[in-house]
């Protein structure tokens, strides 16, 4: 049972059903005036980057590390899932010895899709040497711009560039011993051949830890119905529900790509009821938003975790069709 479902109650459903219904309306007529645009794919590989989703979130940049702001369920959610993170990698590499105040000391890390460096900053902290890589450069020029005053501590850990994974692979850069990408699989074009990129960036051994959100009606429903439309906890258009993937989908992706997949685990917000209260922008119904304590579970129906480790040398780069 998700804790999400306590905001779902007798007196707001009604609201939630009408909301459910007129977004419903909205896509289908969207999807029948929408002309079909084929996207360019570059010789060399297919480019994983969405212009719409850049732009996007090229507008949120300034307001990346505001614990009250657009990205308010990130920094919700950085403790847990980077928890598991380190927890994962640590296992994974036989480092469980290490300190435990810095597990991933003296690793090589790379965190695609950085954004403003969330958990680029988690990691550096962790003691993992760190490069962050956004095709998003106002939020990899928030990152940097940190590195040079609350977080100059990390300025010799951590790394920033804004480039895309692909062209890191071109470059012929030093394989990684781990790979993290939380919260970008559902943001991109192509997820299969983006998730044989990470891949390809990993040493053979090395460890890639993803976190996204799964595709059925509950994770339309909070993710995007309630979270987005009725809470306002994220801008409106965050996600696109037919990019939402499920588990056994990027299970198949990690197969594709010669990544033996070690973990599957659910991210789940536990709320702190006593702390609720409208958020700022709330649509009428002025929903309560309270703080959340997200956990790691065993409930994978909305957000997910998933490992995987390298075992072979991948054959990159060739899309087929439908990648």
């Amino acid at each position: 049972k998700l804790q999400f479902l306590y905001l779902i109650g007798s007196s707001t459903a009604p609201a939630l059903r009408r909301e459910m219904r007129r977004c419903t309306r909205a896509a289908a007529v969207h999807a029948r005036a929408a002309p079909v645009a084929a996207a360019a794919v570059p010789r060399r590989c297919a480019s994983s980057v969405d212009p719409a989703e850049i732009d996007r979130f090229r507008k949120l940049a300034s307001r990346w590390w505001d614990v009250s702001g657009p990205m308010q369920q990130l920094h919700y959610m950085n403790p847990a899932r980077m928890g598991w993170v380190a927890r994962t990698i640590a296992n994974e590499l036989n480092r469980g010895h290490r300190d435990t105040a810095t597990p991933l000391k003296g690793l090589r890390v790379l965190d695609v899709g950085c954004g403003g460096g969330i958990a680029t900053e988690a990691l550096g902290n962790m003691g993992a040497e760190v490069l962050g890589v956004d095709a998003n450069e106002a939020a990899i020029e928030v990152g940097m711009g940190r590195l040079n005053g609350e977080s100059q501590h990390l300025a010799e850990l951590v790394s920033y560039r804004n480039c895309l994974a692909e062209d890191l692979l071109a470059e012929g850069v030093e394989r990684f011993d781990a790979v993290v990408a939380l919260e970008i699989v559902e943001h991109v074009n192509h997820p299969k051949q983006f998730v044989k990129s990470l891949s390809a960036l990993l040493r053979p051994g090395g460890v890639v830890c993803m976190s996204t959100i799964n595709k059925n009606l509950l994770s339309w429903g909070l993710g995007i119905v309630l979270a987005e439309h009725l809470l306002k906890a994220v801008p409106v258009g965050t996600h696109e529900y037919e990019k939402f993937i499920r588990p056994e989908e990027l299970s198949a992706y990690m197969t594709a790509a010669n990544l033996l997949v070690t973990d599957i685990k659910g991210l789940t917000p536990v709320p702190d009821v006593a702390s609720a209260s409208p958020l700022p922008g709330a649509s009428k119904l002025d929903l309560p938003c309270p703080t959340y304590n997200w956990a790691v579970t065993e409930n994978t129906a909305v957000n997910y975790l998933m490992s995987g480790i390298r075992y072979t040398e991948p054959a990159y780069c060739t899309l087929s069709k439908g990648a």
